[in-house]
């Protein structure tokens, strides 16, 4: 996982901007293991309002730039666009995110930039298997053809 140092860099202005540290993916859906998702325990603590914002953030982290970030064209998003992003109401957001936190489903750099360590792992994944299919794919399955 990437440190905050790695992605923060002022931009012209000398604000803060983020630099993505690994591209966004063009696919239109995000891997979801079921399984995993019912028995994890940190969202099982949740509430029921808080699994909800869990998910509709998993679906703006996807589209999230860098990717499986909140942020928007490599900017941070504040919790008044986050909200809006999702179609809820500031405060419910400021009162939801600390369970998140809370529970691990959500992590975040010093510069404030937050982070989905479930879709960062899932990318890695994906990044893994798409490396072994360019060089052939699996050993394994190889021998027998």
């Amino acid at each position: 996982i990437l440190s905050g140092s790695q992605l923060i860099a002022p931009n012209a202005t000398g604000s803060p901007s983020v630099r993505p540290p690994i591209r966004s993916t063009s696919l239109p859906w995000f891997k979801c293991d079921a399984d995993h998702m019912l028995s994890n325990l940190g969202l099982r603590e949740c509430s029921v309002a808080a699994a909800g914002l869990y998910f509709k953030l998993l679906c703006l982290m996807h589209n999230g730039e860098p990717y499986g970030h909140l942020a928007r064209s490599c900017k941070i998003l504040t919790y008044d666009q986050i909200a809006k992003a999702v179609g809820y109401r500031k405060n419910e957001v400021s009162k939801l995110m600390p369970e998140l936190f809370q529970s691990e489903l959500l992590d975040q750099f010093e510069s404030g930039l937050i982070y989905s360590p479930y879709l960062l792992a899932k990318f890695e994944e994906t990044e893994k298997a798409r490396e072994r299919g360019r060089l052939g794919g699996n050993p394994n399955l190889k021998r027998r053809t």
